[in-house]
């Protein structure tokens, strides 16, 4: 015979598939904030995604340069990244995100593309930018560059 919690636990989320030890850094990040900011401070006003979006790409491209630690904090610069992402996850979920994203593009069918391996000037593509109202720039031969 079966446990019944077993069988509802599994219906659940499964937390503990988190790494526990990303949690560590990430907690550290997060109490660096509430003692500059205040605790929660992203739930007392609108979150703008942007801010989030591009705080965690220049800790991400610190990283990506060799930078490990955050000079500012002193905690890992994936830590911050986790924390944007939270922070903004949280937003979205509580319905406190403020979308300030410009319009949608073309990216993902960009990235599409190139996982298939088709080349991002093949007329399925200019297609897509022209219908999406993207400008799509079309050179000649005799077009020279500088």
């Amino acid at each position: 015979m079966t446990n019944p919690k077993h069988a509802a636990g599994k219906a659940k989320p499964q937390l503990h598939l988190i790494p526990a030890s990303a949690l560590i850094p990430l907690a550290r990040v997060m109490e660096s904030g509430a003692s500059k900011y205040g605790a929660y401070n992203w739930r007392g006003q609108p979150v703008t995604t942007t801010t989030y979006i591009s705080a965690a790409q220049r800790h991400l491209v610190a990283y990506l340069d060799g930078e490990d630690t955050d000079p500012e904090s002193g905690q890992s610069h994936l830590a911050h990244v986790a924390a944007c992402a939270m922070i903004l996850l949280d937003a979205v979920v509580t319905g406190n995100a403020e979308n300030d994203r410009p319009p949608p593009g073309v990216a993902g069918a960009v990235l599409s593309s190139a996982r298939a391996g088709i080349n991002s000037e093949t007329r399925w593509l200019r297609k897509l930018m022209e219908e999406t109202g993207y400008p799509v720039e079309t050179k000649s031969a005799d077009d020279k560059t500088e």
